[in-house]
C-alpha cells in the first residue's frame, strides 16, 4: 500500500512537472509573440510619424520657395523702378 502511494506521488509529481514545463513554454511563446507585436506596432508608429514629418517639411519647403519667388520678383520690380528713376534723373 505504501509502495502504491509512493508510486502515485511520483506519478503526480512527474505530471505536475510536465504541466509546469508546458505552461512555461506557452508563457515564453506568448511573451515572444507579444514582443514581436509590440515591436511591429512601434515600427508602424515610427513610420507614420516619419511620414507626417516628411509631409510637413515638404509643405514648409514649398512655402519657402513661394516666399523666395515673391521676394525675387519684388527685388526685380524694385530694380526696374530704380533703373527708371535713374534714367529720369539722367534725362532731366
Amino acid at each position: 500500500m505504501l509502495l502504491n502511494a509512493e508510486q502515485e506521488a511520483t506519478n503526480l509529481r512527474g505530471q505536475a512537472e510536465r504541466e509546469a514545463d508546458l505552461l512555461l513554454n506557452e508563457a515564453k511563446s506568448e511573451s515572444k509573440s507579444l514582443k514581436k507585436e509590440a515591436l511591429l506596432e512601434a515600427k508602424e508608429e515610427a513610420r507614420k510619424y516619419r511620414e507626417e514629418v516628411d509631409a510637413e517639411f515638404k509643405s514648409e519647403r514649398q512655402e519657402l520657395k513661394q516666399i523666395e519667388s515673391r521676394l525675387t520678383e519684388r527685388a526685380s520690380s524694385l530694380d526696374r523702378k530704380d533703373d527708371n528713376l535713374t534714367n529720369k534723373e539722367k534725362n532731366t
